[in-house]
């Protein structure tokens, strides 16, 4: 990688995949200089305060014994502040990531204003060969990722994906993987993702087997299956409220709405 800037490649775990109710539990972070040196790393559990769901657990592998004694939150973001500041942020999913750091802050009353400039190698992935950080592994490096949804293996699995993405697609510079990262907004499509896509202003599926089909006529148990699936979380959202009956029209005040 050509790296003109500082960037920090973090990943989080949580109690679950909800960024403003779920909290973190794991968060881990590496700061790579322009040198490409790494100067500065962390990797803490952190105390929710609450519960640890079991499905959460099952995931990866935090039980609630675990963050016994373990900082809060407040005490893990002093650590990670330092880490990312200055720094371009780079996080597979980083949505999730950046939202549930947000959600935490606002909660403990902590100042902090989300970066606007981010590399999310899930993005460059999906734009080629949509898949999950383990695909990435498995595509870009030729290996499995041993080490999933442990925070730190997971920085380091970004870090191999990131880096072969660089040579792979000519990402010369962080410039270029920032907008490599970035999906132009598109009037046609319903979110970010490109999941959904507006018919006669409801959202329709785009891709799988409900390709064509209303979100509305959708199942539960795959909308369902989908909330823990890495989509973004505009993508969610939409799920959540098809889940909880609303029905979901245009705005009008969008471009090109009906």
């Amino acid at each position: 990688m050509n790296i003109d800037r500082p960037i920090c490649i973090l990943d989080t775990e949580t109690t679950g995949t909800d960024t403003e109710s779920d909290r973190i539990i794991q968060v881990a972070a590496v700061r790579i200089e322009p040198d490409e040196t790494r100067r500065r790393s962390i990797c803490c559990v952190v105390d929710p305060g609450e519960k640890i769901p079991p499905e959460a657990s099952a995931v990866h592998g935090i039980f609630d014994c675990d963050v016994v004694g373990q900082p809060r939150w407040p005490a893990a973001w002093a650590r990670l502040a330092p880490i990312l500041g200055g720094a371009v942020v780079c996080a597979y999913n980083a949505r999730f990531d950046l939202g549930i750091i947000a959600a935490e802050n606002k909660r403990h009353r902590i100042s902090w204003t989300p970066p606007t400039e981010v590399i999310d190698p899930m993005v460059i992935f999906r734009q080629r060969v949509p898949h999950t950080l383990a695909g990435a592994v498995r595509h870009y490096l030729d290996q499995e990722h041993e080490n999933a949804h442990d925070a730190m293996g997971d920085v380091e699995a970004t870090i191999g994906v990131l880096d072969m993405q660089s040579l792979t697609y000519g990402l010369g510079d962080v410039a270029e993987m920032i907008a490599a990262s970035t999906i132009p907004p598109d009037p046609r499509y319903c979110d970010s993702n490109r999941s959904f896509y507006w018919r006669h202003g409801a959202p329709v599926f785009g891709f799988g087997k409900h390709k064509g089909l209303p979100l509305a006529r959708v199942d539960a148990g795959y909308l369902k299956w989908m909330l823990g699936q890495d989509y973004p979380e505009d993508t969610k959202d939409l799920v959540k409220r098809a889940l909880r009956g609303e029905t979901i029209r245009r705005p009008a005040t969008e471009p090109g709405a009906a």
